[in-house]
């Protein structure tokens, strides 16, 4: 009888499972809109960091200045001072002397960082590397290929570059699902473990990093299609660990906010039988509510550049579920305003 109730309503393969296998080529999509967005946040990033440190220049200089007139003031007081003075504060005045020297005397010759043209030229040159990769993630499955190529070879330059590997948690997943749609679950399967691998590395490495949590999230969802239930409860605990630790990194990533929306809606659509029953059956079941999802997915419509009309849709559903149908019109109607861009992107939406 438990048999025929999980299959007969998923229980926490939908609930778990299709909350955290998100509709990932709407999420592809909209992640490409925000190329160029990110960039331009980069470039001004570096030029401000340019004027920092111009202004910390500056600032030295003066310190600089301030050294050298506190020298002189100790020289006209030594030129003063009667030679009664013993030996022990003449030391005393020397050994000051000579620690002011070595704090605050950065002579030209010991150049202990570089020009602010050159910091930038190096910062430009870091941006375009990645910038040329990042665009290639958003081409075709071929290009899918070659950028997970130049990671792969990349990363055996530089294995603890927390940069490079979570780019390269990516390309896996982005192969994985070139691979679902070719129907080749075997080699699906291995590029998620590999993804996972090079997040969790990642996480490692550079355990603030918003990206390394947000796309090792994304490998555990991809994961989960091929698990059991009880894995899946296991899964779905740890998906929303990462995303809300990703969105405390980074508040102002809509695709978090959608990536948590969508697996609260998932959450709340268990029946407390269900719950009751997968609690006895596997243990811990995370708990959330339609208001909870919607408040996730309409933060998620507010940070957007652009439209996202998976995003619109899934908070129609939401107010749906709440009965509150003067909002479930407003936000089905503004889904509908988003055109599809393809008929991959229109299948995932009737998911």
């Amino acid at each position: 009888m438990n048999g025929n109730f999980l299959r007969s309503q998923g229980l926490l393969a939908v609930a778990v499972g299709a909350g955290v296998v998100i509709g990932a080529t709407g999420l592809f999509l909209y992640e490409h809109l925000f190329k160029e967005k990110r960039r331009l946040i980069l470039q001004q990033d570096v030029t401000e960091l340019g004027m920092c440190v111009s202004q910390l220049r500056r600032e030295l200089e003066e310190i600089r200045d301030a050294q050298r007139r506190a020298r002189r003031i100790i020289r006209s007081v030594r030129e003063r001072t009667p030679s009664s003075l013993n030996d022990g504060e003449n030391e005393t005045i020397s050994v000051e002397d000579e620690f002011d020297d070595e704090f605050f005397d950065l002579s030209d010759t010991e150049d202990v960082s570089l020009t602010t043209k050159e910091e930038n030229d190096v910062v430009d040159e870091e941006l375009s590397r990645y910038k040329d990769i990042d665009d290639l993630f958003n081409g075709s499955p071929g290009g899918k290929t070659k950028v997970l190529g130049l990671l792969m070879d990349m990363v055996e330059q530089e294995p603890e570059n927390p940069e490079i590997l979570w780019r390269l948690a990516k390309a896996y997943h982005n192969m994985a699902i070139v691979m679902e749609s070719e129907g080749d679950s075997n080699r699906q399967q291995d590029y998620i473990a590999k993804g996972l691998e090079c997040a969790t590395h990642c996480l490692e490495l550079n355990p603030r990093s918003s990206d390394a949590h947000k796309w090792y999230a994304i490998c555990i969802g991809g994961r989960s299609q091929f698990q059991g239930t009880k894995d899946k409860l296991k899964d779905g605990i740890e998906f929303r660990k990462h995303v809300e630790e990703a969105l405390n990194l980074k508040p102002d990533d809509p695709t978090l906010h959608h990536l948590l929306g969508r697996f609260k809606y998932e959450v709340a659509s268990l029946t407390w039988v269900e719950r009751k029953v997968a609690g006895t059956l596997f243990g811990e079941v995370p708990y959330a509510t339609y208001p909870e999802a919607a408040e996730s997915l309409t933060k998620a419509d507010e940070l957007s550049v652009t439209p996202w009309k998976e995003n619109r849709l899934l908070l129609a559903k939401a107010y749906l579920k709440m009965q509150d149908f003067p909002a479930f019109m407003k936000w089905l109607e503004a889904s509908d305003k988003v055109e599809i861009l393809s008929r991959e992107v229109n299948c995932v939406l009737t998911l």
